[in-house]
């Protein structure tokens, strides 16, 4: 990560705002499960994400409107979406087996 980026984060307090044009590539690349959460809600639609960073929380839109809100933990530097929600209640629970994720990242040594 450069110095000007690390230098935003620290005074965004870690806030993100998505590219509209390379929204999938972002999402996908920025959280440990995005690949999965895009395929299963097929977020095609969806246009940016907003990384509220401090408190965890992530914003996802089409457009001006916002669609889902998403809440995620960090371990061992990764960002895993934990749950998200519509309009309409709980949309993605996602349980995570940290025995797993362990293992899988101290071999990739994260």
């Amino acid at each position: 990560m450069s110095d000007i980026v690390k230098t935003i984060c620290e005074l965004s307090n870690g806030e993100y705002w998505s590219n509209t044009q390379s929204f999938k590539e972002e999402f996908i690349s920025r959280f440990y499960n995005g690949s999965d959460i895009f395929n299963k809600l097929d977020l095609n639609e969806c246009t940016q994400f907003y990384d509220r960073g401090s408190n965890a929380e992530l914003l996802i839109y089409n457009g001006r409107q916002c669609v889902y809100s998403c809440c995620y933990t960090g371990y061992y530097n990764q960002k895993i979406i934990t749950c998200i929600y519509e309009k309409n209640g709980l949309v993605y629970n996602y349980n995570i087996d940290y025995d797993k994720l362990e293992k899988e990242f101290s071999k990739k040594k994260i």
